[in-house]
Formats: C-alpha cells, sequence, structure tokens
C-alpha cells in the first residue's frame, strides 16, 4: 500500500554544553538528544535520573555541590551519545565501499548484526572512550 503523499521527518540532534543552571538540572532528552540510531534515550534518562538521585540523597551536602558533581558525571555520557549517534547515522547511509576503495572495518561493523547489536540500545561504546 502506497501512501498517497511522501513525507519526510528530519532527524535533529542537540548537546547542551551544560546540564545544571543554579538549583535546575536537565536530564535526559533535555539536556542531550541524539540521533534516535543507538536507541539510547530511555536508558540514558534513567542513568540521569539515577545519578541525580544519587547526588542529592546526603542532606548534608549542599544541592549546588551535588548538582555541580551530577553534572560533571552525566555530562561526557551525553556528548558521547550525541557522537556515536552522529557516526552511526553517516555509516548507514553511506553505500558499501567500491571493489577499489580501501577496506572501512567501521562500515563493516555498523552493517552486521553483531554491530548493529553492539551499537544500538546499548552503552557498550561508552566503554569504548
Amino acid at each position: 500500500m502506497a501512501i498517497p503523499r511522501p513525507f519526510f521527518t528530519p532527524i535533529y540532534d542537540h548537546f547542551s554544553p551544560q546540564m545544571v543552571f543554579g538549583r535546575v538540572a536537565l536530564i535526559g532528552d533535555a539536556a542531550s538528544v541524539g540521533r534516535p540510531h543507538i536507541g539510547m534515550g530511555v536508558a540514558k534518562a534513567a542513568a540521569d535520573a539515577q545519578e541525580l538521585a544519587n547526588v542529592l540523597r546526603d542532606p548534608s551536602v549542599p544541592v549546588e555541590q551535588a548538582l555541580e558533581k551530577f553534572e560533571k558525571h552525566r555530562l561526557d555520557v551525553g556528548l558521547k551519545a550525541v557522537e556515536r549517534g552522529r557516526t552511526l547515522g553517516e555509516y548507514l547511509l553511506m553505500p558499501q565501499h567500491a571493489d577499489n576503495a580501501p577496506h572501512d572495518p567501521h562500515w563493516e561493523e555498523f552493517h552486521s548484526v553483531h554491530g548493529i547489536l553492539k551499537n544500538t540500545a546499548s552503552s557498550d561504546f561508552l566503554k569504548a572512550h
């Protein structure tokens, strides 16, 4: 069945270089949203929330200090997720290399079952950096 009028949905990603603004913390997609290729939205939001709960657990630690620690721990994760989404998106759209082109192991990985499972809906790529 064909659709009567084709459409497209642009894909955007965003990385906020700051997650804490005074006593307000951004988590999940509000802090950084990567392309959907990696399927990390829910996992990242849950991990952000868990870290926020952990740093705010001790009532003797000032909120501002706890939020600073939160941002320090989670900012890099958001950046890595956005960067991985961009990289994976580029390779997913890239045609297989020509016979005379140099071998590209990333293309092979991102187009294999193992590579797709490793690089989507998984945080394994965070360990690689």
